[in-house]
């Protein structure tokens, strides 16, 4: 008669799946208590708002210089969407800069090589290097944006949020309540040229109020960063409480025929959203 009983080898099997699945739980939920102990950040008054929508051909509203700090999100990635972000968004930065490695400087004369980790794990410590060169190598502009390859961002409208601030205030603005809740991915931010500077000199060296560390989460640790070295967090929504900085992937909806949740997200979209 066949033997019916499961394989030892099996049993130890599903005990090690069963073990990693509790263990990661367990390690997800710890980060996220140690994460939630930071105080919320800062928050600037909001200057005068307009809901004025700008077209391609209408003037900047804004003099401002603003360089443009994009990062790979994934590896091979840059290469893929560089092209489109030159040929789209990117041609309305006053300087358009990525941050990958040599293989992507092949490619991309306007890529800036560091040798660095890739992957959604490291990217808090690319975030910290990036930061840390464009402070030290691009000293004529007034405002950092820094953001990953898969943003996209209307300009026109991003001047018109600085508009109503000095790059020479230590601000800078974000979607923060969103972008807390994604604890491994890029976010998108603005820093003016004091808040970076006060980042490089104060904080980028000093391990006990910017972590040094390679990983953990981006948002959370610039955040803990530029609160040290009392870098405040602007308030970047319009005159009706909506967001700017929209954190969602309605358009990856469209395009896989889920119509219903792309409507429900771009609903959160206004006239001078970035």
């Amino acid at each position: 008669m066949q033997n019916l009983r499961p394989p030892i080898e099996l049993l130890l099997l599903l005990l090690g799946i069963i073990g990693g699945i509790c263990l990661s739980q367990l390690l997800r939920q710890t980060r996220l208590r140690f994460y939630a102990s930071y105080k919320a950040p800062a928050t600037a008054p909001r200057a005068p708002i307009t809901s004025q929508l700008y077209t391609t051909s209408a003037p900047l509203p804004d003099a401002s210089r603003i360089l443009c700090l994009v990062l790979s999100s994934a590896p091979k990635s840059l290469q893929l969407r560089a092209k489109h972000i030159k040929r789209t968004w990117g041609q309305r930065c006053d300087k358009l800069i990525f941050i990958g490695n040599q293989r992507d400087k092949q490619q991309l004369p306007e890529t800036v090589a560091l040798n660095l980790s890739v992957g959604y794990s490291h990217i808090w410590g690319r975030t910290r290097a990036s930061l840390q060169h464009a402070a030290a190598h691009y000293k004529d502009f007034d405002w950092l944006l820094k953001l990953h390859d898969d943003n996209y961002v209307i300009m026109e409208n991003l001047r018109h949020l600085v508009a109503g601030y000095s790059p020479s205030s230590a601000i800078y603005f974000g979607n923060f309540a969103q972008q807390q809740q994604n604890t491994t991915g890029g976010g998108v931010y603005l820093l003016s040229k004091s808040a970076l500077q006060r980042f490089n000199q104060l904080g980028y060296n000093n391990s006990s109020i910017c972590s040094n560390r390679s990983y953990g989460s981006e948002s959370l640790e610039l955040q803990r960063c530029l609160r040290n070295v009392n870098i405040i967090a602007g308030d970047s929504r319009d005159e009706l409480g909506l967001e700017r900085f929209l954190y969602s992937a309605s358009y990856e909806y469209a395009l896989l025929g889920n119509a219903k949740i792309a409507r429900v997200l771009l609903e959160d979209c206004n006239n001078i959203s970035l």
